[in-house]
């Protein structure tokens, strides 16, 4: 009778829309127990009982008994119409009662409304604006990142029917400086680093170079007298020159160091090693071959490099994505486009640079931006190597471990060979 009672009185709060507690179905003496439910209802037991059912009702958080207690069986709690209820219970009071009703066995569904989006979009058809092409601006590329110029100024890049292709930021005294700064702090670690390993990244350099030919070839025909087959040809050549450098990486000691014969019981052992940060000054034309001309060889030996080009900025800055994309440690190689005139005799003076290379000057090795360099360098006893333009664009004397040689410093080791 009490088990009966408190399932209708369940049933008859439930049916007023109304919440139901655990207490109002569960007979504290039973460890079992039975509730109905009205068609289409879920409830969640343990509410808020019938008493206060003009207040707002407050779930309040039940603990789970202990996981080795969980016992979980369900049952069929009883049969009301066409409804099945089902009462999943623990055998540790006190429990949770989870109610779900099964749905009415018959639906009705709404009839179908015609959709007048398809008309609509016929007698209205969309309209776009007419797109804007955003000219890229090419940036720097100091320390593995690509800054915009500290001082805010750019280039306009011209196609070679003279219209603005792009813009290019036109380097500052500042960003030598900063870049100076990410070199040395990068040149000790490329120079530790094994040469073979540096021999793959110059490799994978060129690898990942020459997935971007078309893009390279395209400009360099940004310059008027740069025909297609020219283009070809310099990217190219450009692209053997990394591959030939790469080899000789782990190779140049052997050639350029030697065992000396020495009175006395010792070993004398000569052995190449980096010089430290150099500037590369490359020329304006062509844009690629002779920058990588004397980048390859410099960085070969374990140095790093800044290069100073008044050259295509586009070309230039694709190159330093080319960089970024290579497993090149940021900061080995950091190319700045700008006036040569206004960085050049700044590189010279800094204190920083343990050299200067420089190709294709204005007015020649005996003109006046190749006299500010010496001079420069003489105050700081900073070693400098001037190319002729044409030497770097023939393979016979740009590929040649003597290209090497001007950029590094024999160390002599004495060593005993008996007590």
């Amino acid at each position: 009778m009490q088990m009966a009672s408190a399932t209708a009185e369940a049933i008859k709060h439930t049916n007023r829309g109304e919440r139901i507690r655990t207490s109002d179905l569960v007979d504290p003496n039973h460890t079992r127990y039975q509730t109905a439910l009205r068609p289409g209802r879920s409830i969640l037991a343990r509410s808020t009982p019938p008493d206060k059912k003009n207040q707002p009702p407050i779930r309040q958080p039940h603990p789970l008994p202990p996981r080795r207690n969980h016992r979980f069986s369900p049952r069929i709690a009883a049969e009301h119409t066409s409804v099945r209820a089902w009462a999943g219970y623990y055998r540790s009071p006190p429990a949770l009662l989870f109610l779900v009703a099964s749905p009415p066995s018959k639906s009705y569904p709404l009839p179908a409304r015609p959709n007048p989006a398809p008309a609509l979009r016929q007698a209205n058809p969309p309209t776009f604006p007419v797109r804007i092409e955003i000219t890229k601006t090419y940036k720097l590329f100091i320390g593995g990142a690509f800054p915009r110029s500290e001082s805010g100024r750019s280039l306009p890049v011209l196609d070679a029917g003279g219209n603005i292709f792009a813009h290019a930021c036109k380097a500052s005294r500042k960003d030598l400086r900063e870049a100076v700064v990410a070199a040395r702090k990068a040149q000790p670690g490329w120079a530790s680093a094994a040469a073979y390993n540096r021999g793959q990244i110059l490799y994978r350099i060129a690898e990942m170079l020459e997935a971007r030919r078309a893009e390279f070839v395209a400009l360099l025909m940004l310059d008027p007298a740069v025909n297609a087959p020219q283009a070809e040809a310099e990217f190219t050549a450009t692209v053997e020159r990394l591959v030939h450098f790469a080899g000789w990486t782990d190779k140049f000691t052997h050639i350029l160091g030697s065992t000396n014969a020495v009175a006395g019981p010792y070993w004398n052992i000569t052995t190449p090693t980096p010089q430290g940060c150099i500037a590369i000054v490359a020329p304006a034309a062509p844009a690629l071959l002779p920058l990588v001309a004397l980048l390859a060889p410099i960085i070969c030996s374990g140095n790093a490099a800044i290069v100073l080009t008044p050259a295509n900025a586009a070309v230039v800055s694709v190159l330093g994505e080319v960089l970024a994309t290579s497993d090149l440690p940021g900061g080995v190689v950091n190319l700045l486009t700008g006036s040569v005139d206004e960085l050049a005799p700044v590189a010279a003076k800094h204190r920083d640079l343990d050299g200067i290379a420089a190709a294709g000057l204005p007015g020649g090795l005996t003109g006046e931006l190749a006299k500010t360099l010496q001079l420069g360098a003489a105050e700081n006893l900073k070693r400098i190597k001037l190319f002729e333009l044409a030497d770097l664009l023939t393979e016979s004397t740009s590929c040649s471990p003597w290209m090497i040689e001007p950029f590094i410093e024999s160390k002599t080791v004495w060593h005993p060979t008996g007590v």
